[in-house]
């Protein structure tokens, strides 16, 4: 298991400020002047397969994970979300079956649970900030990540072959922000009405899978960030950086209640 290493987020800086190069001047987006509001951290715990490990050194996995989460938070930041990405602990274990239907995938996300410590175990299943990541080395056909958000809300299966984009777009999800359509690639029918992905020039939000849309970018589909002069996003029909905003707030009601509860502190 790791905890955070210095060296590990000094790889994670580096990757986050070669990207943000590529799309601020190759692609000139303008990313808004956030307000100064206290971060909401949801810390993450990594359940990597042994079979990662077959052609990959524990050093190259748990810098991935690094990289995966300067990304995240690249797009929360882009995005003026008040949410940040933490790593808590990597494990290695065999996770053998994966997941597929959902009842599966609670099962296994309570298998994991079980394998951590009792103090640890208790706050991964009361605090609502507390998420588990799976990853495999490779998912079924041409999947790379998936989430079941009605089973299991806290909890993320990814394939190691996946894009460092791929960890936030799956936390996405477990907020409730939605894809594009096949048939209008800017939109999506998501789960609320503003829950949709967007596109802006040759660039596409990080819940945008079409990839004939464009470059994948770190933000969340919003009006106010924009790509030259055109917005990326609609205030009520592609704003799925509101959509994580609300969801924040839903979160942060929730742990005000465990706490005058005292599930938590």
């Amino acid at each position: 298991m790791l905890k955070n290493r210095k060296i590990a987020l000094f790889v994670g800086c580096f990757a986050v400020l070669a990207l943000m190069l590529q799309f601020n001047l190759n692609n000139k987006l303008d990313f808004p002047t956030c307000e100064d509001k206290k971060l909401l951290v949801t810390d993450i715990a990594f359940f990597v397969d042994i079979g990662v490990l077959e052609r990959n050194k524990k050093v190259d996995v748990e810098n991935r994970i690094i990289d995966m989460l300067g990304v995240a938070n690249s797009t929360l930041e882009n995005s003026c979300i008040n949410l940040q990405r933490r790593l808590d602990t990597v494990y290695y274990e065999d996770l053998q079956n994966i997941p597929q239907q959902g009842t599966e995938y609670a099962l296994k996300h309570d298998e994991l649970i079980w394998k951590m410590d009792s103090k640890k175990r208790e706050l991964f299943i009361t605090n609502p900030t507390k998420y588990i990541v799976a990853i495999y080395k490779q998912l079924p056909g041409d999947v790379i990540g998936y989430t079941h958000a009605a089973h299991a809300s806290r909890f993320v299966v990814l394939s190691y072959e996946a894009n460092n984009f791929a960890l936030e777009h799956e936390l996405g999800h477990l907020a409730l922000a939605g894809h594009e359509s096949n048939d209008e690639p800017r939109l999506f029918g998501g789960s609320a009405k503003i829950a949709h992905a967007y596109r802006c020039g040759n660039v596409r939000s990080i819940m945008n899978e079409d990839r004939s849309s464009g470059d994948l970018a770190p933000f969340y589909s919003s009006p106010n960030i924009r790509f030259k002069n055109e917005s990326c996003g609609l205030l009520n029909d592609a704003n799925n950086t509101e959509q994580l905003i609300r969801w924040t707030r839903l979160l942060e009601a929730n742990i005000d209640l465990y706490q005058s509860l005292g599930v938590i502190d």
